[in-house]
């Protein structure tokens, strides 16, 4: 894998911040991926994931709320912040966790999921400030992570 990172710090004064952030991803399997980050808008809080595969794409709706057209204008309602659209999901979420430590079956990332996602992540925070792309050292997985 290999990633390329660039970014808009937030400040001249604060050059390890971004409040634009473009990610360029490049799989194994020679699949891309991007990911942009806007961390101040201006405008709410707003979240888009669109897929697109060698035989047709998927994309999430963003806005939840209704679409309002009044006076020769079409409007939604857009979140202030993250929490007004995940509270629901992160409560789910503990849910599942709780009844997988009660069954005493795994369920969810792994640690090594976390791990990975950190090499990652310290690939792009290396990329962005090199300003070139950088290759992600995948270990093996190790026995103990695999899941039967």
């Amino acid at each position: 894998m290999r990633v390329y990172a660039s970014y808009v710090p937030y400040s001249p004064e604060r050059p390890d911040t971004a409040r634009l952030l473009l990610i360029q991803l490049t799989f194994q399997s020679g699949a891309v991926g991007h990911i942009e980050c806007n961390m101040e808008a201006g405008y709410g809080y707003e979240v888009d994931v669109k897929l697109t595969g060698e035989t047709g794409s998927a994309e999430t709706n963003s806005l939840q709320s209704a679409v309002v057209r009044h006076a020769d204008q079409r409007s939604q309602w857009i979140e202030q912040d993250w929490l007004q659209r995940f509270d629901t999901a992160y409560i789910h979420e503990a849910r599942a966790w709780v009844n997988a430590l009660l069954a005493g079956a795994p369920a969810g990332p792994s640690a090594w999921d976390g791990y990975v996602s950190m090499l990652v992540a310290d690939a792009c925070i290396e990329s962005a400030k090199r300003g070139q792309p950088v290759a992600v050292a995948m270990p093996v997985m190790a026995e103990m992570y695999r899941r039967g």
